[in-house]
């Protein structure tokens, strides 16, 4: 089964914004009223487009959920969670996740994702396009993920029968 992951506004607007930054910086640098060295022109824009390029391809899609497997859908290569696995989701909120620090990944552009840590949870791998629908899921092997499908509580009811 396919849950949706939307965007919230504050990713949307995080998002735009630095895709409409790395746009005007790189028209900036070929402006013939601004001199820029060749090289350095060059360097930044193909840093802006590898970053662009990486955090869409590590971006979430969709979460699909089958007979043997949690699928997190992503451009660049699925993130896959046995069902087998999985010990325990549930429902979380942000009012759990106070005083929780991105240890390394992206904060807003094309999502919330990476490796979070969090007095409460610990360390956890969030793949999160919207922080109003989180759950969080653990796993035998000492895991812990949080997703964010646009409708948490069916995803719950169909990820449960596993468990």
């Amino acid at each position: 089964m396919k849950f949706d992951a939307s965007y919230s506004l504050k990713v949307k607007i995080i998002t735009t914004a630095v895709i409409i930054l790395f746009m005007g910086l790189g028209i900036m640098q070929i402006s013939p009223a601004i001199r820029v060295d060749a090289f350095l022109a060059l360097s930044l824009s193909t840093l802006f487009l590898v970053i662009l390029v990486v955090t869409y391809g590590l971006s979430v899609t969709n979460y699909e959920i089958n007979s043997y497997e949690l699928v997190i859908c992503r451009p660049f290569k699925n993130k896959i969670i046995p069902k087998e696995n999985i010990t325990s989701a549930e429902r979380i909120y942000k009012r759990d996740l106070k005083w929780t620090f991105r240890v390394f990944g992206s904060g807003g552009l094309f999502g919330i994702y990476g490796n979070f840590f969090n007095k409460k949870f610990g360390t956890m791998n969030w793949f999160v396009t919207r922080e109003d629908k989180l759950i969080l899921i653990k796993t035998n092997k000492g895991k812990k993920y949080v997703v964010s499908p646009d409708e948490p509580e069916r995803f719950l009811d169909t990820l449960r029968p596993a468990n």
